[in-house]
């Protein structure tokens, strides 16, 4: 976010400074960040004249490309899956998104972060599940005090998503392609050599 207003993020240079200590403490392990902003929509500098200044996504992407132990990105904003790798075959990270709880079909990711040796190199396996909750199909009026009737109220409401409509004035697509959902990504192990 940026408190000085908009919708798009950015780091203060405060924030940002925490990262790159956290980041330079954390050297001997792996690590993975989670933000609500993921690198495209960093993209809000405005500072009034005295503010400190904002940190865009670039520069995000460029101090964790430098360590080679980050090995992912989490983020939300975008309310739809996807994914996109930032460096080469040798170093770098899987940026990943993930759709909101409050929009149709409200489907959750599951993560999981293994460690695996079943090719030429030592690699860390990102495993992707994208899984919908159990709530039935219909709900109740009279039974607001059962959590999955709860749930099932919520998903006919986020079916009413005022973007999806023909004067949305944002125009989402908030699909996402298969490849982005069920999978798993790859990533060079960062720590092969001491294992």
């Amino acid at each position: 976010m940026n408190p000085h207003g908009g919708w798009q993020g950015s780091l203060g240079q405060e924030q940002f400074d925490w990262l790159v200590r956290t980041l330079d403490e954390s050297s001997d392990r792996y690590v993975v960040i989670a933000s609500h902003h993921p690198s495209p929509t960093l993209t809000n500098g405005y500072a009034p004249e005295g503010a400190e200044e904002r940190v865009l996504g670039d520069r995000v992407v460029a101090a964790l490309l430098s360590r080679a132990n980050v090995i992912a990105w989490i983020a939300g904003h975008v309310h739809f899956h996807a994914a996109g790798r930032h460096g080469d075959d040798e170093r770098g990270f899987w940026e990943i998104t993930t759709s909101s709880l409050i929009d149709w079909p409200q489907q959750a990711r599951i993560l999981e972060f293994v460690r695996v040796n079943d090719g030429p190199t030592p690699e860390i396996a990102i495993v992707s599940t994208v899984v919908d909750h159990g709530a039935p199909p219909q709900w109740n009026a009279s039974a607001l005090d059962d959590p999955a009737n709860l749930a099932a109220i919520s998903r006919s409401l986020s079916a009413n998503d005022y973007r999806l409509r023909e004067s949305s004035l944002r125009g989402l697509n908030l699909e996402s392609a298969p490849e982005v959902r069920n999978v798993v990504w790859r990533c060079p192990d960062p720590f092969a050599s001491s294992s």
